[in-house]
């Protein structure tokens, strides 16, 4: 093998496979990038099997051939170098790159070992905006559960139909709802892991290019540009998120989505953001008023707001409201309830794009 190639294009290639790569398998050929060269291209390719991460990059190929160097050595070693890099290989197992008056010496596994996979090409992908899916994804990934990676919770629900596409995750305390109309007749349904569509996020932000996805052999395949990420999905029904959204809601007020996130940020500081943390909510003819008291001390806020229906006393974990709080771009939110012990729902005023349920947490009194 032997190639030229600019550094920062080669990082920015690197950066993008190492993310199926498990730094902490017991496989040591899984800890490590694959890459061929042929032709006007090379190709990087890293995989933890459950998710594979393919991308090419067009350079002259002065000779062929494929080798596999352990990813995190290599990634770290071409963010030291500015200048363009020759890559070759030796008849001792090992690999030379040079750039300027540096040159280093790195040690090669075989590249037989490596597991075998190659991109897929289908005609009949479903394209999703950048920015569409990017956004969608940084709004919603955040109710997926991390606990149990293999469970239904720790996935995205991804459905495509009637023009529209609808993410949805829950994790059992909160839940995010999320759709956007996209120029498109098929119908796409299946639930990808949230470590998966967490990475393709990642990607999105390095890449402009649109998103093509679609289901092949039961794993989630998601092209960006020359890149493709291939996940398997998770298998079984999804929960009926729609049942769970209250309809006989007894209370509503409509507030400013800022003065109500920067309050319940002040209140937080007596609390802390964390997995305890809890604040008081009243919703009044007038107002909203969020409370929170500590050893460290006490803070009482009042938001505006225009009340429909009955009082509400209410109580929720800091650190999932101010993630729904901070995830919501429209000026003006909705806040719904059916009573203190049920979900509340939280939404724009002016469209239905998104939509949030929290659930309440006990007070004690």
């Amino acid at each position: 093998m032997h190639f030229t190639i600019s550094s920062q294009e080669l990082l920015k290639a690197i950066a993008t496979v190492s993310k199926a790569v498990n730094p902490k398998t017991p496989m040591p050929i899984l800890g490590c990038v694959l890459i061929q060269a042929k032709g006007d291209s090379i190709t990087l390719k890293a995989s933890s099997n459950e998710l594979s991460i393919t991308t090419t990059l067009g350079t002259k190929v002065a000779e062929e051939g494929e080798l596999a160097l352990h990813c995190k050595t290599f990634m770290d070693l071409i963010k030291t170098y500015d200048n363009d890099i020759t890559i070759s290989t030796m008849d001792n197992g090992v690999v030379n790159v040079r750039s300027g008056s540096s040159e280093a010496n790195i040690n090669t596994y075989n590249a037989a070992d490596y597991p075998k996979f190659e991109p897929v090409n289908l005609d009949d992908f479903i394209v999703i905006g950048n920015e569409t899916l990017k956004n969608m994804l940084k709004q919603i990934i955040f109710c997926a559960s991390s606990q149990d990676t293999t469970s239904m919770l720790a996935g995205i629900l991804i459905e495509c139909d009637g023009g529209y596409l609808k993410l949805v995750a829950i994790d059992g305390f909160k839940m995010a709802i999320r759709k956007e109309p996209i120029e498109n007749s098929r119908q796409l349904k299946c639930v990808v892991p949230s470590k998966t569509m967490s990475e393709i996020m990642k990607i999105l932000s390095i890449y402009d290019s649109d998103v093509m996805v679609q289901v092949y052999n039961n794993r989630f395949i998601a092209n960006v540009g020359d890149t493709q990420v291939s996940s398997g999905i998770i298998k079984g029904s999804y929960i009926n998120y729609e049942a769970m959204v209250p309809t006989d809601v007894q209370t509503m007020a409509k507030l400013a989505t800022k003065e109500l996130h920067n309050s319940v940020k002040r209140a937080s500081l007596m609390v802390g953001l964390n997995n305890i943390s809890m604040l008081k909510l009243t919703v009044l003819d007038e107002a909203v008023i969020v409370e929170s008291e500590s050893q460290a001390g006490k803070i009482i806020e009042q938001v505006q707001a225009a009340k429909s229906g009955d009082d509400l006393q209410t109580a929720f974990n800091a650190k999932y409201l101010e993630e729904i709080l901070r995830s919501i771009d429209d000026e003006r939110l909705i806040m719904e309830s059916r009573n203190p012990k049920s979900p509340s729902m939280f939404k724009p005023v002016d469209s239905d794009k998104y939509l949030y349920l929290l659930m309440p947490v006990r007070t004690g009194s």
